[in-house]
């Protein structure tokens, strides 16, 4: 009998304890019914206030509860009116700009145009991305006889153009045969060919990969070298980088003062370039615009070039960034790379420059259309030697 009212007294004394905690819980639970149940949208049921209720800032919201009424139930035609309204502003604004001074309004106009192009690309790639990529990513053993009738006639036609090209280029562009591309030429060939003595697994080599890598330089390379549009389209988007660097000049200016002739006078100008870029780059990718454009070039790459997401984001993402960020757009893949995935990464790395070592190199006079094309030309450069030395041996 003792031992059960000593239970019954725990028991008590612990109920007593705890009942604080319990009507808390409980005027919490209540409290939280009590706001569901109270359910008020201000927009669409401001009518049903009483008129008690409605008072000097009741009367000065409702012109915005009235506009808000009438924009959701609008939103189509509102949002098309306001796109029409800004490419409007944009094409006056631009066309004052042309008017007055040409050189600079092209600056505008080209992002302009590389808006439109990426809206029309982003449409375009909503419907057809899958069947574009599931085209050129499936074997041509498991193709049917058309398509796979199709997919080796185009091949044949790209090597073809290829080749023609660079005979056109070495032999019949001028009067004399240009001896130093013919040594290129062979240089490439033996340079591929100790790859492909050194290799891990030769036997293993995907040359569709090799073959498009090789082929997107050479391609790119005569474009800016070869063509006169090529050549002016980057002459002028280095001069715009070498403006755009120059900028950081007059912070430096700003903060140190004139440093010219002193002997740390590297630390006080072209380090500053440094930080500078570093920071834009930094900002882009925060914005999301860096990951953007990488996104597209990369599925260029992954698409023809028959190789991982994560390879050829690594690959496209070394020519603005660094070795040591470009493996960040990777991040959550790393873990799960293979070997000849990892062997990608570390060669892309080092074929290229980080953007700010970029703005540095030209802050120091070195040529910023020659960097910006090699930038650009090592990303498939280097691909195609690192899937030379270690091919992909697990599928």
């Amino acid at each position: 009998m003792e031992g059960e009212a000593n239970q019954a007294y725990v028991t008590s004394f612990d109920e007593v304890e705890n009942q604080p905690q319990r009507e808390n819980r409980e005027n919490k639970e209540q409290e939280e019914e009590d706001m569901d149940a109270f359910e008020f949208n201000l927009i669409t049921d401001y009518q049903n206030v009483e008129r008690a209720h409605k008072n000097l800032i009741f009367y000065l919201v409702m012109p915005f509860l009235k506009l808000a009424i009438l924009i959701s139930n609008h939103a189509r035609l509102f949002k098309i009116g306001v796109m029409l309204i800004l490419i409007a502003g944009f094409i006056i604004y631009t066309g004052f700009a042309l008017s007055i001074n040409l050189s600079e309004a092209l600056i505008p106009l080209v992002l302009g145009c590389l808006t439109v192009f990426f809206i029309c690309w982003d449409k375009f790639m909503d419907k057809y991305e899958d069947k574009i990529g599931a085209w050129y990513t499936s074997s041509t053993k498991n193709s049917p006889s058309f398509w796979r009738l199709i997919k080796i006639i185009s091949a044949l036609a790209v090597c073809g153009a290829l080749l023609g090209l660079l005979v056109y280029d070495i032999f019949f562009s001028e009067d004399k045969i240009k001896e130093k591309n013919l040594i290129a030429c062979a240089g490439i060939l033996v340079y591929a060919f100790f790859c492909i003595l050194l290799s891990r697994a030769p036997h293993k080599i995907n040359f569709r990969t090799v073959l498009w890598a090789f082929g997107i330089q050479i391609v790119f390379g005569i474009f800016v070298l070869r063509t006169t549009a090529g050549f002016l389209a980057f002459d002028w988007l280095s001069n715009q980088i070498q403006k755009f660097l120059d900028y950081s000049q007059c912070g430096s200016l700003a903060v140190f003062g004139n440093s010219e002739g002193d002997i740390s006078s590297f630390a006080f100008s072209a380090l500053p370039t440094v930080i500078y870029f570093s920071m834009v780059i930094a900002v882009l990718y925060y914005t999301g615009i860096m990951p953007y454009f990488i996104k597209k070039i990369s599925w260029i790459m992954e698409t023809t070039c028959d190789v991982s997401g994560p390879e050829a984001i690594v690959c496209v993402g070394n020519i603005f960034v660094g070795q040591t960020e470009s493996p960040l757009l990777i991040k959550p893949f790393i873990k799960n790379l293979t070997q000849s995935e990892l062997f990608v990464v570390m060669v892309s790395g080092l074929a290229s420059i980080a953007g700010s070592v970029f703005g540095l190199f030209v802050n120091m006079g070195i040529d910023s259309t020659a960097l910006l094309t090699a930038c650009v030309m090592s990303a498939p450069g280097s691909l195609a030697i690192a899937k030379m030395v270690y091919p992909e041996v697990r599928f």
